[in-house]
């Protein structure tokens, strides 16, 4: 019953970012990789917009804009810590700064939901910061209004974790994935 109240109100939160108009974007970024995942069958790729920072919903909008061989690019989906390694191992030097993955924390729910409708049943061992949430100011409560904490690589480099923050905070950074299926 929760699954299916949390995938109602995930879809709901998609459609209306996807609805809500162009996301700011400058024209000027940086990219690196793409790079082939075989564990995941499919291909990640670091977008650094180097002068407009978004918020989570924009770049879950400029994601999906995106394609590479034939698919359409959506936030990364991390499931597990062996791609969590893949992602350390070909962006940690490249990413300098705080990153939007593919992951919201639905607050009435205390759900952990991925851009594409999984739940996040167990958390890979060592990938969230020991504070999950980045500060006082942005936990889920009755009167902030959050519908979703949008989660984030937290100064991504060696030894990045995972952390959540509120839907309004903008960072430079997006981890992108391309899921083709095949190589």
């Amino acid at each position: 019953m929760f699954r299916k109240a949390i995938a109602a109100i995930a879809a709901a939160v998609c459609a209306a970012t996807l609805a809500a108009g162009p996301a700011a974007a400058s024209g000027k970024e940086r990219i690196v990789g793409p790079y082939w995942n075989p564990h995941t069958k499919s291909y990640f790729a670091l977008i650094d917009t180097t002068e407009t920072g978004l918020r989570w919903s924009q770049a879950a909008k400029l994601a999906t804009t995106r394609h590479y061989k034939g698919a359409q690019g959506r936030l990364a989906v991390i499931p597990d810590r062996q791609t969590h390694d893949f992602i350390m191992e070909k962006f940690g030097r490249a990413f300098n700064d705080d990153t939007w993955i593919g992951l919201r924390y639905f607050c009435a729910f205390r759900k952990l939901m991925w851009v594409n409708g999984e739940e996040l049943s167990h958390n890979p061992v060592g990938v969230w910061h020991v504070q999950w949430f980045r500060d006082e100011s942005t936990t889920c409560s009755t009167t902030g209004g959050m519908q979703y904490m949008p989660v984030y690589y937290r100064h991504m480099g060696a030894g990045a974790t995972w952390q959540a923050s509120g839907e309004i905070k903008r960072f430079y950074d997006y981890l992108i994935e391309y899921p083709t299926g095949k190589q």
